[in-house]
């Protein structure tokens, strides 16, 4: 929301599209790749901890 108030105060409203391409489109990459890390190490021990298997 910074971004875009920048971005209108300029007179520039595409440069927030351009910031959610790019920095926003990153972070959610890292954090879907994280989050798959935690789940699956999360897994793991449950499955060492209870001793279930699929």
């Amino acid at each position: 929301v910074i971004v875009l108030f920048i971005g209108i105060f300029i007179g520039q409203p595409w440069i927030y599209f351009v910031f959610e391409l790019t920095v926003l489109n990153g972070i959610l990459v890292y954090m879907i790749i994280r989050h798959e890390a935690f789940s699956n190490r999360f897994y793991f021990q449950l499955q060492k901890q209870f001793g279930c298997e699929e």
